[in-house]
Parts: C-alpha cells; structure tokens; sequence
C-alpha cells in the first residue's frame, strides 16, 4: 500500500495534517467565546490574518497547480471563516468588528483583482502572488518576536507556549522541505524563517525557566 508513496507525497500529508491540526486550535478559541457569549480578552485579529493568508496561498496554489497548497489552504480559509462568524455572533462591539473586516478587505481583495484582471499571464500571476503570500507568511511567524523580547526581558518563559512553539517549529520545518522538495522558492524562504524563529523560540525555554527567578526563590524560601 505505502510502496507508491513518494517523499513529496509522505512530506505533503504530514505538513497537510500538522497545518490543519494548528488551524483546528481556533475551535478551542470559539468555544470559549461560546460558552462566556461573548468575546472580552480575545482579539480578531488571528481569524483575520490567518484568512488572508490562506487565501493568498490558496490562489498562489491554483496558479501554480500545487493541490497540496489548494488543499490545506482551502480548509484553512472555511475554518477561519467559520470562526469569524462565531466572533461576529457573539461580540458586542460590531462596529469595530465592521472596520477590521473592512481593513481585512482592503488588504485581500486588490491583490485578488490585480491577479485576475491586470496580470499579463498566470506565471506573473504566481510570482507577484507569491512574493506577496511569502511577505505575509514572514509578518505572521514574526509575530512571536514581541513575545520572545518580552522573555529575554523577564529572564521567565512564562508568557511562552511551549507546545504552540514545537508546532511552530515541525510545521515550519515541514513546509520548508516541502518547498525544497518541489523547487519552490516562495514556500522555502518563509518557512525555513518560520523552523530558525521556532528554534530560537524553543532555545528559549532552555535558557529561561518557566516562573521569574524572583517567584521560583521565594517559592524555594518557603
């Protein structure tokens, strides 16, 4: 059964399963927005950029007929979805919710009408898409760099998540090879970013213990 299988196939299912395995971590989100009815403390920002995202990656995946990256950038952007209606349903404050959708808009929609309307061909298309799917994956694994300053300020890993930063790292790790495997540059150079941002962020845990040296003394005191 698995003698058919290619390295590109093997690569291909497991950084499709560990991706949709991060994108399912929204669920745990929604519910508790759900259960409290209401969104207090918990930002939209995540549902929104993570569509943008895959969207742009979902589009770059047609025009360069990659079906992995349709794939799991198409469950990525249902899921999103799915979770934005659910903040949409329980926030209070709609208007403000009204304004990041339209901000969200307007970063999504003009790369989408310039891909289908204004570019020469398809293989311009994809390069231009891509460069600015590859931007976007950038600006989303650097998002934990305020975190990782905040860490080495504290001395304590304690606002860190250590299994979200594991994930970080395989999935990044993942795609990196991925890319590498079917020669594509804009999927190797953000991801293989993402795999030395994981590992610095996992060095951390190391070089920093989990509560401040302050609290683990006084705990020690006692």
């Amino acid at each position: 059964m698995f003698e058919d299988l290619s390295v590109v196939s093997v690569v291909s299912l497991l950084a499709t399963v560990c991706t949709v395995g991060q994108f399912l971590t929204g669920s745990v989100i929604t519910a508790k927005i759900t259960n409290k009815g209401s969104t207090t403390g918990i930002t939209v920002y995540p549902f929104l950029t993570t569509l943008i995202n895959c969207t742009f990656w979902l589009k770059y995946g047609v025009l360069a007929q990659d079906q992995t990256l349709v794939v799991v950038n198409s469950i990525g952007a249902l899921l999103q979805t799915i979770y934005l209606i659910i903040y949409y349903i329980h926030t209070k404050q709609k208007n403000t919710l009204h304004n990041q959708l339209l901000a969200g808009g307007a970063v999504l929609f003009p790369v989408l009408i310039y891909v289908k309307f204004f570019s020469p061909d398809d293989d311009m298309a994809a390069f231009h898409l891509g460069l600015i799917a590859s931007g976007c994956a950038v600006l989303m694994y650097g998002s934990p760099l305020a975190t990782m300053a905040e860490v080495m300020k504290t001395r304590c890993t304690e606002t860190m998540t250590p299994a979200l930063s594991v994930a970080n790292f395989v999935v990044s790790s993942e795609w990196y090879i991925y890319g590498r495997l079917v020669n594509d540059l804009f999927i190797q150079v953000p991801n293989l970013l993402g795999a030395l941002l994981g590992l610095v962020q996992l060095s951390l845990f190391v070089l920093y213990p989990r509560t401040p040296k302050s609290t683990t003394d006084s705990v020690t005191q006692a």
